[in-house]
């Protein structure tokens, strides 16, 4: 006995699909992507923003960082901050900048 399975390939129900999926994100992860240029030593990077506050970053896609090195980001805004890497697990680190950002910094008022 042969069993055929009926594939749905419609538009419609992927577009569904996805945008339930896409609800179910955390918040960080639903705006739109912004991306920052890092700089340790003599090394460039591009990451993806995950979080801004105040006093710091939180950065995915920077891979080779560790605790206390010193790096200066280049902000979705030009402007430029440095800090000094708390953490970093894999691919995401957190920086700590060395002069905290303005309470109405565009960074902080951009949906990351």
């Amino acid at each position: 006995m042969e069993h055929r399975v009926q594939m749905d390939y419609s538009a419609t129900r992927y577009q569904s699909s996805a945008k339930q999926a896409l609800a179910q994100r955390p918040a960080f992860m639903r705006g739109p992507i912004q991306h920052a240029r890092v700089v340790a030593g003599s090394r460039k990077l591009s990451a993806m923003i995950r979080s801004v506050s105040p006093s710091g970053i939180k950065l995915d896609g920077v891979f080779g960082l560790a605790a206390g090195d010193t790096v200066t980001v280049m902000l979705p805004s030009q402007d430029v901050v440095n800090g000094t890497v708390d953490w970093s697990v894999g691919g995401f680190c957190g920086v700590t900048f060395a002069q905290p950002l303005a309470e109405d910094h565009p960074a902080l008022n951009a949906e990351i």
